[in-house]
């Protein structure tokens, strides 16, 4: 039970970002599902997942600078 708490805990924290992306792109759009699946699969199933992650995470604020830029220009 431990460990499965413990492990449900940490995939839990590590999808916080993603679905928290998600949540403000539109939960039923489906790029924005494509895309947030695909991260988080990514993260979770490639050798070097903090490197992943890191990525991830620069991308992610590049495309949120974008939007804001798009949004006030």
């Amino acid at each position: 039970w431990r460990h499965g708490l413990r492990l449900g805990m940490h995939c839990c924290v590590c999808c916080a970002g993603p679905s928290a992306i998600l949540l403000a792109l539109g939960v039923m759009d489906l790029r924005a599902m494509a895309a947030v699946a695909v991260a988080i699969s990514a993260e979770r199933l490639a050798p070097a997942g903090e490197r992943v992650a890191r990525a991830t995470g620069a991308v992610a604020v590049a495309a949120g600078l974008w939007l804001i830029a798009r949004a006030l220009g």
